[in-house]
């Protein structure tokens, strides 16, 4: 999930601060303004990012679409293709199953398991997405 699992209480406890102020920058007509908010890793804890108070709430909104609950609202009939690296984050790997289950059935609904790390994941992964698009395309 882009982001983590924003809605997980571990992550409204580090980065609730951040996501109230990017909110509260946004109500106020300043969306589009950079200040520094902070992104969270688990075990490395928190680090400091720079971007737009609009970009950050789109990405770390608990509320958002980026959560765990986006895998339940796939509407049926959409192909989904689910990118997992072999040697991704220990979260992200224990609720992986459970949540591409949670996506509607599909023929083409995929999850390819690739040879990579989290952070090296789209290169590996490339071959797998152009082949799954043209797939998709086919159909």
């Amino acid at each position: 999930m882009p982001g983590g699992a924003v809605d997980a209480k571990v992550f409204i406890t580090n980065l609730g601060p951040h996501v109230a102020r990017a909110r509260q920058m946004v109500a106020e007509g300043r969306a589009g303004e950079k200040a520094e908010f902070a992104d969270y890793e688990g075990s490395r804890g928190t680090s400091p990012v720079v971007t737009t108070a609009a970009a950050y709430l789109s990405w770390f909104d608990p509320d958002g679409a980026l959560t765990s609950r986006a895998f339940r609202q796939v509407q049926a009939g959409v192909p989904v293709l689910y990118v997992s690296a072999k040697r991704d984050y220990p979260g992200l790997l224990k609720f992986r199953d459970q949540l591409f289950a949670a996506i509607p059935p599909h023929p083409l609904k995929r999850m390819p398991e690739i040879d990579s790390d989290h952070l090296n994941a789209p290169g590996p992964a490339a071959p797998e997405v152009i082949r799954w698009i043209r797939e998709v395309v086919a159909q």
